[in-house]
This record gives C-alpha cells, structure tokens and sequence, in this order.
C-alpha cells in the first residue's frame, strides 16, 4: 500500500538521521561548542526535515491522505492532529518541534557569540566558575536540554510514530569515525577540488576525526571554520588550522595561500592514522 511505501522510507530516513543526531550532539560536547551556533545549526540541519516527515506521516495515518509539511505549515499541522486525535497523542512531535523552534531562535544570539575571542572565552568561563551555585545549576540544565534531551525527544516522536531508532553505542562510533575519515579522503584526493574553503572544511573534519570526534556538523563558512579549527585537540594541528583560516578570510598573498592549502591538504590525507 501507498502508506506502507511512506512509512518505510520514512523510517529509514528518521533512523539515519537520528544517528547523525546523537553523534553530532556527542561532538559539540566533545569540543566544547555545544553552547555555540552549530548546536542550532545541527537541530536545523538534522532534525528539521525529519520532524516533518513524521508529522506527515502521522497526518497520512489519521486523515487518510499525504500532505506536505514546511517550517510555515508544520504548526498548523500539529494542531490540527491535535484537535482530531488530543494533545496526549502528539505531544512527543510537538515537543520535538518546540526544541527546533527555540533553536532557531538562539540562532542570531549563537553568531554574535561566535565572534568572541579565545580571550574573552576564557575569561567568561573563569568567571563562571565563580557564580554561585543557583546560576550555575541553571547553566547546567540549560546544557542539558539541548544536548541529551534533544536525543531523547527525538528517540520519542519517531516511536509515537511507531519507528525504532537504535541506540548509538561505542562500537557504532568507532565504525562511524573510519566510514567518515574513508568519505573525507576520497573528497580531498578528488584533483579536482580546488576551493579553498572546502578543502579547510575536509581537513578539519578529518582532524576531529583523528581526536575521535565523529559527526561535528558545520556550515563551509569562516565563523564555523573558525570555531572548529579552535577545538582541535593537538596545538600543532589547532595553529595551523587557525592560521589557515586566517589566511583565506584576509586573502593572503596567493602563493603563501596556494602552499599552506597544500600542506593542509596533504596534512589531511595523512593524520589520524595513529595517536598523537
């Protein structure tokens, strides 16, 4: 039937995404960025199409026909389940698209964030450090929403909907980190790549791979690039890519640029292989 054809590749997309999902909330911790602007841009990328295959798909179930769910309609759509089958029934989605919704908003308040310098990033968490114990309880539950409990709300709309999302594991991780460093390889073997920024983004994601951290998710844009490059675990590797960064966004001279995207690149093909 036409419904069955919806729901099983739904659930296969729903399941793969939420892979993405925990690994990449997994490495925002693991860098130390899961309060900067890639963790809304990780629920934006991630969850967002998801979401609303299985609002569609709950839609399809209820009324019988399919019907296209968006950022504009998904609301309305959510409502309207609702009021046919009560709150209870979809409060798991609608949870889930609260989530997407806050982090869309944090979205602009997350760039301003990222322009801070390392320097004003230490200071900030020294003085964290010394906020007395309410506040710091509620910088701790405010973590935790958007990191564990975006995996678990999502673990929960896609059972309401009848889909089983298997739990991501160490094993799981482990085989994640050479599938992703196989895929990063092939793309900066490729000759024919040539842009600059792209071959930056290549390289950082196999550095975070070689300090195990599969799955970081981040736009090919200097602010991103930036933060990453700072959250590199070895200091060689974490001042290079900052000066790389550097050199791309104030346009260095080009032969200087040409040889250190090179070297980059062939840093890339080569590291991660053994511990540092």
């Amino acid at each position: 039937s036409k419904h069955k054809v919806v729901f099983e590749q739904t659930e296969k997309f729903v399941q793969e995404r939420y892979e993405q999902l925990a690994l990449g909330l997994r490495a925002l911790e693991g860098t130390k960025l899961a309060d900067s602007p890639l963790c809304p841009y990780l629920m934006r990328e991630v969850v967002t199409e998801p979401l609303h295959r299985l609002i569609a798909l709950r839609w399809q179930e209820v009324n019988g026909a399919s019907t296209e769910v968006t950022a504009a309609t998904r609301r309305q759509c959510l409502d309207k389940l609702a009021a046919k089958q009560g709150a209870a029934q979809v409060e798991a989605l609608a949870k889930l698209a609260a989530a997407l919704a806050k982090g869309k908003d944090d979205k602009e308040t997350g760039k301003e964030a990222a322009k801070e310098t390392k320097d004003e990033k230490g200071k900030k968490g020294k003085k964290a450090k010394g906020k007395r114990g309410d506040d710091s309880d509620d910088e701790e539950a405010k973590e935790t929403t958007t990191t564990t409990d975006v995996v678990d709300l999502y673990h929960a709309a896609a059972s309401d909907c009848h889909i089983f999302c298997r739990k991501v594991d160490k094993k799981r991780e482990k085989a994640a980190i050479q599938e992703q460093r196989v895929v990063a390889r092939e793309q900066l073997k490729d000759e024919a790549l040539s842009d600059d920024l792209q071959i930056c983004q290549l390289g950082l994601r196999i550095a975070l791979l070689g300090d195990a951290v599969p799955g970081l998710a981040f736009p090919m844009e200097m602010w991103a690039l930036k933060l990453v490059a700072q959250s590199l675990g070895s200091e060689a590797l974490r001042d290079e890519a900052v000066a790389l960064c550097n050199s791309i966004e104030k346009g260095a001279d080009a032969v200087a640029l040409e040889a250190a995207v090179a070297a980059w690149r062939s840093r890339g093909l080569g590291v991660g292989e053994k511990p540092a």
